[in-house]
């Protein structure tokens, strides 16, 4: 017959979700804990290195920023259901409000769960890779927040390649699409985002120390966030680029974003949408290319029928650089400047797909993209919670409800797996006596994880043999 021998002493701190493993932290450590999901990924694929926004906002059920050691976040962990750390960003945070947060999840699709984790006073450092770029792989080039105010490298890349860009011109920093953003007025000379500061660009924003940095790229993508206001003349602007080789920009008819080609004298329409912008509103507009094919995207749905590519070559262009919201003037005759707000933009040396544009859009726009559980309080005294009662005696639980609650039996192994559940329904007020089934489990050390309402308790026991 089997035997249970239960080591009161042993409360072992684990946060409870199934699969779990933890490699590189140690749960206990921390004292709250809650699972993120991605229901509203509802693609086939499977993404690779997916940076995930996830928002933390007083308005998710249990959680606090009172819970953090660090009043910056500098305690705030990420891993995946597996225990594996995960590399992420803070964008901004906010106390009195929302908080954005970039996180790096190596696998996405509708059933990754990753786990976050706060309070820990011996862990207020924010780690290296909070600061590095390392949320950001290799195929991002630069990835522009557009927080920044004037001056010198004020318009920060977060990618690890430092490509920085000046602000010398008027846009100013607003309310964004995902914290804050660039607004570009409309008006000429009111700058932009680009490589050369010469005047008959309307230079206002641009990055000195590497302007070359798309060069030769044989895939690219470029995306962005614009609430459009429209033309300050019948014209065209540019959102984004790279001058006198590859511009990406919005013409007037029909407000359609609209691909252009450069050579010394002229341009050539590569790809025009069948989809218009929408005034005073946001968009995300996306456009990738390679495998000679070129594709326009906006809010995560494929805009275009398709236009070709042949690779990011400068065609005789004396300024050759990545731009952002740049006045279109390759004809003497054009003039526009950009009316409206820019947000997140991104270069890449990669062609996207259809489900990774589409989960971008997704996941920036819709807040039931991701699912955030109920926070677990982790090592919280219990022995001072008046609604219950709770008694042992070998093998049988007997519980007092105040109150109906849902009441929950689980076994983990020492790694953090399920092995098995039981009870998992709510019941009502009163004494329950309930025999655990103990004999069934195999010989091993299991942590037993009592739930009832918001009373935890979790004990190490032994199953042994004679």
């Amino acid at each position: 017959m089997k035997k249970v021998t239960v080591f009161w002493g042993a409360i072992f701190a684990l946060s409870i979700f199934c699969g779990s493993t933890f490699a590189a932290i140690t749960p206990a450590s921390w004292q709250h804990n809650m699972t993120i999901t991605f229901p509203g990924y509802t693609k086939t694929s499977t993404l690779t290195n997916f940076p995930v926004l996830i928002i933390f906002t007083k308005s998710i059920s249990g959680f606090a920023y009172n819970q953090f050691s660090s009043a910056t976040g500098g305690d705030l962990r990420f891993t995946t259901s597996g225990g594996t750390e995960l590399n992420y960003e803070i964008e901004k945070w906010d106390t009195s409000g929302s908080s954005y947060i970039w996180v790096q999840v190596p696998s996405l699709s509708s059933s990754t769960s990753i786990i976050a984790y706060w309070g820990n006073s011996s862990a207020v450092a924010a780690p290296t890779y909070t600061t590095n770029g390392a949320t950001w792989d290799s195929s991002f080039i630069a990835v522009l927040h557009m927080n920044g105010k004037k001056g010198r490298d004020t318009c920060l890349d977060a990618t690890n390649h430092h490509h920085n860009f000046d602000n010398a011109g008027i846009s100013s920093d607003t309310i964004g699409r995902i914290s804050g953003g660039y607004n570009f007025k409309g008006s000429l000379y009111n700058g932009f985002l680009g490589a050369d500061a010469s005047a008959n660009q309307n230079a206002g924003m641009y990055n000195r120390d590497t302007p070359q940095f798309m060069a030769g790229l044989a895939q690219f993508t470029m995306s962005c966030w614009v609430y459009y206001r429209g033309f300050d003349n019948p014209d065209a602007i540019t959102l984004m680029g790279y001058n006198d080789c590859l511009e990406w920009g919005i013409q007037n008819n029909s407000n359609a974003p609209m691909v252009w080609a450069f050579s010394t004298t002229s341009y050539i329409p590569h790809d025009l949408t069948t989809t218009g912008v929408a005034l005073n509103t946001w968009s995300h507009l996306v456009v990738t290319g390679g495998a000679g094919h070129l594709f326009q995207y906006i809010n995560g749905i494929q805009a275009d029928a398709g236009g070709t590519w042949s690779g990011l070559t400068a065609n005789g262009g004396t300024t050759p650089g990545p731009v952002i919201a740049k006045e279109y003037a390759f004809f003497t005759t054009y003039g526009s400047a950009m009316n409206g707000i820019m947000d997140e933009c991104r270069f890449e040396k990669t062609y996207r797909s259809a489900d990774w544009v589409w989960a971008s859009w997704k996941n920036q726009s819709s807040p039931d993209f991701c699912s955030y559980g109920a926070p677990s309080a982790v090592n919280q005294p219990v022995a001072n919670n008046k609604s219950f009662t709770f008694q042992r005696s070998g093998d049988l639980i007997t519980y007092n409800l105040a109150k109906p609650a849902f009441v929950s039996i689980k076994y983990y192994d020492l790694q953090g797996r399920t092995i098995c559940s039981f009870v998992n329904n709510t019941q009502q007020e009163g004494t329950h006596v309930y025999k655990l089934p103990v004999a069934s489990l195999p010989r091993n050390v299991y942590i037993q994880e009592f739930i009832a309402g918001d009373f935890v308790k979790k004990e190490r026991v032994s199953v042994s043999i004679r």
